[in-house]
């Protein structure tokens, strides 16, 4: 999904520099800044999300993700043993 965001944001520059050569440089301006932009903040929340499922692991009684150093489940209460 993150490559999405990267072609997103390559398309916004293309867009720009294609506002140059064809002389519709406002347009090309606008839409090249909306795509880099919004390519930009999906790229970090993609990021942002791996980064915090690595630090998650399967409750062993629920099974319902919780932090990796929990010493209880916050869904079902469960005293849990902190992994290693």
């Amino acid at each position: 999904m993150g490559n999405v965001y990267v072609l997103l944001q390559l398309l916004g520059v293309i867009f720009i520099i294609g506002g140059f050569y064809s002389g519709q440089i406002i347009i090309g301006i606008v839409v090249g800044l909306i795509c880099f932009i919004w390519g930009g903040i999906g790229y970090r929340k993609v990021q942002k999300e791996k980064k915090l499922e690595k630090n998650l692991i399967p409750c062993p009684y629920c099974k319902e993700m919780i932090q990796k150093d929990a010493i209880k489940c916050k869904h079902c209460g469960s005293d849990i043993e902190p992994a290693s």
